[in-house]
């Protein structure tokens, strides 16, 4: 991965921690793939679990009632039967969903 896109990431994620948001990292498995243009075998980065940890971390916030909303920031719909759930069980808070810049649902 080009080291200037790294760079790029880990100082949008300290301008967010400095703001006071809280950060849910996933993690990354090697998986090897073919690439498209010269077809020999290469190494992708597939990300895991991000998806399922926001959603833990949604629903634990509202369980140990740290807060009272929440705003999720994603495009993945994955997400979406834990906002549903987070609603059904705690209608009294609020859940938003903001999708990032640029990026449109499908």
């Amino acid at each position: 991965m080009d080291a200037d896109v790294i760079n790029r990431h880990k100082k949008y994620i300290n301008c967010l921690e400095d703001t006071g948001v809280t950060i849910e990292l996933g993690r990354f498995k090697n998986k090897p793939a073919h690439c498209p243009h010269c077809h020999a075998l290469i190494e992708r980065h597939e990300e895991k679990e991000t998806d399922v940890t926001i959603s833990v971390r949604l629903l634990e916030l509202f369980v140990t009632d740290q807060c009272d909303t929440a705003v999720v920031i994603t495009g993945d719909t994955d997400i979406a039967p834990a906002i549903r759930a987070a609603k059904r069980l705690f209608p009294t808070k609020q859940v938003g969903v903001g999708l990032p810049y640029q990026r449109l649902l499908v």
